[in-house]
């Protein structure tokens, strides 16, 4: 049964080409986006959170067209590659180049629409912690799963070059803190908001970059971003055994709770 249904999954996925809306795309409505009041931070915010908690589907009436999201492509990527579908996983890392940002440092991928967050705005094209971070390891899944030289030498050069950029452009554009011990990254370019998954999963990937070129400044960046959340999160236990989400330094402390 369960096999079934991974097949009619993946056939609705092939047809649908990989693409399609995403749980807080709302604001990729052509008639939202045509009123005034989608300059408010509010009423964006309210709209998004209408979407992704509406039983109704608004996004065919709203005007919302399916397209292509780098978090969700390497989703698609990896399991290919457990799959040992290469050839189609390497169609996904080809769309993934082409999603590339640009005007930064490095190499990163932000959202396929505009997003409001409780502590700020991120226009589409403006490149993120998590979209970056996933689409990374979607190239470092790509080499690692070769183990009968099936990828030529000219393609492994290209996508370490890829996660080389990556991590530049966590190091060069996402630091909002360090001092000798701790650091922090934050989420998108210019926001001081210090958000502990978006920086320990940034500290995850520069450790797994480490494992692969044995990179001391790697290593070292890695280990303070953990620390830096580590003894935030030891400190922001809730009674309700939540958890501090975000740094209380900046009045942006909200807590999520632990399952």
């Amino acid at each position: 049964m369960l096999g079934k249904s991974l097949h009619s999954l993946y056939r609705y996925i092939q047809r649908e080409e990989y693409g399609g809306w995403d749980l807080f795309d709302g604001l990729n409505s052509r008639i939202f986006r045509g009123f005034a009041f989608y300059q408010s931070e509010l009423l964006r915010l309210a709209w998004i959170q209408l979407f992704k908690r509406s039983p109704i589907n608004f996004r065919r009436i709203a005007l919302v067209p399916k397209s292509y999201n780098s978090k969700g492509l390497w989703l698609f990527a990896s399991g290919l590659i457990s799959l040992g579908k290469f050839d189609e996983a390497k169609r996904l890392l080809d769309r993934l180049e082409g999603m590339i940002c640009s005007g930064y440092s490095g190499v990163s991928w932000g959202y396929n629409f505009d997003w409001q967050a409780r502590a700020f705005y991120v226009p589409v094209g403006k490149p993120n912690m998590v979209t970056t971070v996933f689409a990374a390891n979607a190239f470092l899944d790509y080499l690692n799963a070769d183990s009968s030289n099936y990828i030529n030498e000219e393609i492994r050069r290209e996508y370490y070059k890829i996660i080389e950029g990556v991590c530049e452009f966590i190091l060069y554009e996402l630091v909002v803190f360090e001092d000798g011990d701790r650091l922090c990254f934050g989420y998108i370019p210019g926001e001081e908001a210090r958000v502990h998954n978006a920086n320990m999963i940034g500290a995850a990937l520069l450790g797994r970059v480490h494992s692969i070129d044995n990179n001391k400044e790697l290593l070292d960046k890695s280990r303070k971003a953990m620390r830096f959340s580590i003894d935030a999160l030891k400190n922001g236990i809730n009674r309700d055994r939540s958890r501090l989400f975000s740094d209380s330094s900046l009045s942006l402390s909200f807590f999520r709770s632990v399952h």
